[in-house]
């Protein structure tokens, strides 16, 4: 029962949004709505066949579901380009200057080596090598909210993932978005990567590894000493604020701004002296909402569950993915169910246990 509902009481707001969208053209704007609404009800496997039996009287076959995300005429691209303006052009959703984009990858496990782009790697979820595939991302985040940008699948004989990094960041430029911060973690700390940040004129934060060299009061040592070394020399309550270096030598990037905090070594070109170590480390926090929210994208919208070996196929689930998401966000932000669901939507799962109750509700 709860499947052959789904069609039939897709809330009004889902259309408005469709609506102020202004993307898909009449032919697939039906089968646009009842792909974005299913990957947010819940089911135990998202695949093209369980969405084809949730809906009502048949109204969308395995054939015209399969071809929608498959071979259909519509541009993943276009309609990435399409969500992200829909978001600047609202107040509520617009890139803010004290925003921050981050940079990342992050990993679907896949069994077999079939599915495209998929090698036997190492796989972030898994923390070990495994058959996987891999997407460079990246993500804005600022006090009140985070949401994708780009992503770009990686394919090991074609362009490297630092390739991959710095043409998302040239797209995000290109946009003319606002931020100032440009975050990533250790393995993307390299000269190509905060070259062309510093190309951009942009600040970039990240945190160097435990073996990398620097030069300390003249003395050639690993980032792991030195934060031992700094450790002894500073008192707790400097620990706990965060132990500002200034200019500091690091072999194969130059003289950086770097602080230790929590046993890391933070790396900025930020070199402001107005700008506390404790700001750019606050800074440097918003880059966990990347990894927050694919977790969740995962969890809660059907990420990594595509029903599909093709590299196309796979770029526009996620597109379809990324498009959810804005729903979420446009609906959390405007306040779109708070006359008949009185609690906060905190989260991506609260939003989707409220649309799976929607449908609880009406389907009796």
């Amino acid at each position: 029962m709860l499947n052959k509902i789904i069609s039939n009481i897709k809330p009004k707001s889902l259309d408005n949004f469709f609506s102020k969208l202004n993307f898909f053209k009449d032919k697939h704007l039906g089968k646009a709505k009842h792909y974005l609404f299913g990957l947010m009800n819940g089911f135990k496997r998202f695949n093209i066949e369980t969405l084809s039996l949730a809906t009502a009287d048949d109204q969308y076959s395995y054939r015209q579901l399969y071809y929608f995300i498959d071979k259909a005429n519509w541009d993943e691209d276009k309609l990435n380009e399409k969500r992200i303006q829909f978001l600047e052009s609202d107040t509520r959703t617009e890139t803010k200057k004290d925003g921050c984009l981050s940079i990342d990858d992050t990993s679907v496990r896949k069994n077999g080596d079939k599915t495209d782009g998929t090698y036997y790697q190492y796989c972030g979820s898994e923390g070990r090598m495994a058959n996987c595939k891999v997407v460079v991302t990246s993500h804005y985040s600022d006090e009140t909210k985070d949401f994708p940008l780009d992503m770009e699948s990686y394919y090991k004989d074609d362009i490297s993932k630092l390739d991959l990094a710095c043409l998302i960041i040239d797209k995000s430029i290109e946009r003319n978005l606002s931020f100032n911060y440009i975050n990533f973690d250790s393995w993307y700390c390299t000269k190509q990567v905060i070259k062309k940040v510093e190309e951009h004129q942009k600040y970039f934060i990240s945190y160097l590894k435990s073996n990398r060299i620097v030069r300390y009061k003249n003395q050639r040592v690993s980032v792991s000493d030195l934060v031992k070394i700094i450790s002894a020399e500073y008192s707790d309550e400097s620990r706990k604020l965060g132990i500002d270096l200034g200019k500091v030598y690091v072999k194969s990037l130059g003289e950086y701004r770097l602080i230790i905090k929590d046993e890391k070594c933070f790396v900025t070109n930020n070199f402001e002296k107005e700008i506390t170590a404790g700001e750019i480390i606050k800074q440097y926090k918003k880059r966990w909402a990347i990894d927050d929210f694919y977790k969740k994208a995962k969890d809660d919208l059907s990420f990594g569950q595509f029903q599909t070996r093709k590299g196309l196929s796979i770029m526009r689930h996620w597109t379809m993915v990324f498009l959810a998401h804005a729903f979420y966000l446009h609906c959390k932000l405007k306040g779109v169910f708070s006359k008949i669901y009185q609690e906060s939507i905190n989260s991506l799962s609260d939003f989707a246990k409220l649309l799976q109750n929607l449908i609880a509700i009406f389907g009796e």
